[in-house]
């Protein structure tokens, strides 16, 4: 897990951009180099975290960091926007071209330090095959969309599509 420093906007941001994205280089350079098979990049830093959406200047921030780690190792990359944000981590992994995403509450419901959470699974489900009208064909990533898997079923579904009636 590559835990980012505070980023713009945050409380503790400290005004830097190029010492949030050397250490996210720096954490995901180690991670790979003790063997890891995959890496997920999360906003960590900006607690207190939003109970929902981000504001778009975490998504651009994320969304570079996630660029520069992605140029770092030669691993599958995951995206997970604090606190709950699907929408902005499955648009970040179609923009990036990350190969993951993590919702933490996906379906269901969550009592957690930023109050109740409610998964919105019926709001992205289907999104992994839908094109992102953002991108152009030409910007696209050529990889594969991230596909969805929810929580309850992830042991037995994870080389397909989730179609159970929870994601």
């Amino acid at each position: 897990m590559v835990h980012l420093l505070p980023l713009p906007g945050a409380p503790d941001w400290d005004g830097s951009m190029e010492r949030v994205l050397a250490a996210a280089v720096q954490d995901a350079t180690a991670l790979a180099e003790g063997g890891v098979d995959g890496i997920m990049v999360e906003n960590y830093g900006d607690a207190p975290f939003l109970p929902g959406p981000v504001p778009a200047h975490t998504i651009a921030a994320l969304t570079n960091a996630v660029l520069e780690v992605r140029r770092a190792v030669r691993l599958p990359v995951g995206v997970n926007v604090l606190r709950n944000d699907a929408a902005a981590a499955i648009g970040i992994c179609a923009a990036t071209g990350a190969s993951f995403v993590r919702i933490n509450v996906h379906t269901g419901a969550m009592l957690t330090d930023q109050g109740w959470i409610e998964g919105a699974a019926h709001e992205t489900r289907g999104t992994e095959d839908k094109p992102m009208r953002s991108l152009s064909a030409a910007a696209a990533p050529a990889r594969p969309r991230a596909q969805l898997t929810c929580r309850p079923c992830a042991l037995w579904c994870r080389k397909r599509p989730c179609s159970s009636a929870a994601g």
